[in-house]
């Protein structure tokens, strides 16, 4: 882990910033995805599955989750017993990507999601927002997807 100095002296490429909204297709049994190629610079490396408590998924490369946990550690006071820490560390999940961005997202999270048909990943600059869809999101609203 980066010490203090380290971490404030970071700074991101503008190839590091996870951009754009990426259709996955379908989610495999086996819950292997492929990182879009936007997203190289962090291959090979770990990355760290966040899910928040309004149930959204976050998915972040190392270097800036480093600097995120470090920076939530520090605004409490490195209290490990103080129940916003806890409530943070607790539901992260550190996921491996190969060379070529292939990640497998937890047996948890894939069967909490079971009725999720597709996967969509969302650039939110540090992150990429992991978002689920139903497969009969469209027939429930009646309409057509567009190819």
């Amino acid at each position: 882990m980066p010490s203090d100095s380290d971490s404030e002296r970071w700074q991101p490429r503008a190839d590091e910033f996870l951009v754009g909204t990426h259709e996955k297709g379908r989610l495999p049994e086996d819950g292997r995805i492929v990182l879009p190629k936007s997203s190289e610079a962090h291959f090979g490396g770990d990355w760290f599955l966040s899910e928040r408590a309004d149930g959204e998924v976050r998915l972040y490369p190392e270097a800036f989750w480093r600097r995120l946990a470090l920076g939530e550690y520090e605004r409490h006071e490195g209290n490990r017993s103080d129940p916003k820490v806890k409530r943070f560390f607790s539901r992260v999940t550190p996921v491996s990507v190969d060379g070529s961005g292939r990640l497998i997202l937890p047996k948890e999270l894939r069967e909490e999601k079971a009725l999720s048909s597709a996967i969509i990943l969302v650039g939110c600059g540090s992150y990429f927002e992991v978002q689920f869809t139903r497969g009969t999101e469209e027939a429930d609203q009646g309409g057509r997807g567009q190819s």
